[in-house]
């Protein structure tokens, strides 16, 4: 009964999060309405690393939200698990693609990491499979879910994102906004936005930019993570306006009561 019930909740969930994504490729002004940043799920902004860092740093601010995220190294892990239980192809091919995104952030050195990271996490995920057994997807599926409702809820507590509450670009406080049934909307669309970057091209490889600057990695192209937290601080306190990557998005969509 419980497997059937995670089996069924897990395709439902993909085939929303397939939707969710064409979505924010067609549509993203409307989505934007109960997701406040769908340009980051399009393909070419998940080359832009840059675009990708400062947004996550301005939407991860505290330490709950950060902490929620710390799952997504895991997740790569029971991603890789489900596709080699599917097919062997489909992780191949998966890795093939993250293989061309990592060359194309035009950062040579922390590509290599990346291929490095990809290279062991799909390994493992062979391994468990090897040894479990195709079944082993169930379980990893459940995971991912389960992580997705996590991240969630780790920003049930935040200010309420842009153009969600209110037609500004910046954050509104919770104890500024009552209860609106549009939130329950934001709330599931907020599940299904979370499910997706957990995706292997998402907000992983931020996770390990962050590590390899860490390690003392100095990016060619790529702002630094000091500088994205500090805009990420600046767009907390006067919204989108202090960061051009997506005040020029916005100025070019007629979401805002006013010009930024």
């Amino acid at each position: 009964m419980v497997v059937s019930w995670i089996i069924a909740s897990w395709w439902g969930t993909l085939a929303i999060s397939a939707l969710f994504v064409v979505a924010c490729h067609l549509i993203p002004e409307r989505v934007a309405r109960i997701q406040s940043m769908p340009w980051t799920f399009q393909v070419a902004r998940n080359l832009d690393l840059s675009f990708q860092t400062v947004t996550y740093a301005a939407y991860h601010r505290d330490a709950l939200s950060r902490g929620s995220h710390l799952t997504l190294g895991p997740e790569q892990l029971a991603w890789f698990v489900v596709l080699f239980a599917a097919d062997w192809r489909l992780a191949a091919g998966m890795l093939a693609l993250l293989l061309a995104q990592a060359v194309a952030l035009r950062e040579p050195r922390f590509a290599a990491l990346l291929v490095a990271a990809w290279a062991i996490i799909a390994a493992l995920g062979f391994g468990v499979v090897s040894l479990l057994g195709s079944g082993a997807w169930v379980a990893a599926a459940a995971f991912l879910m389960a992580c997705a409702a996590f991240r969630t809820a780790g920003h049930a507590l935040e200010p309420i994102p842009p153009l969600i509450a209110r037609p500004t670009d910046q954050f509104v406080p919770l104890r500024e906004l009552g209860f609106s049934p549009k939130l329950l909307v934001t709330l599931a669309a907020g599940y299904i936005s979370e499910f997706v970057s957990a995706l292997p091209p998402r907000l992983f490889i931020v996770q390990v930019y962050w590590l390899a600057l860490k390690m003392g990695y100095q990016p060619r192209h790529t702002v630094t993570w000091q500088d994205a937290a500090d805009t990420a601080r600046a767009v907390g306190a006067v919204g989108w306006r202090a960061y051009p990557g997506v005040a020029d998005i916005l100025r070019q969509t007629s979401l805002l009561a006013e010009e930024i």
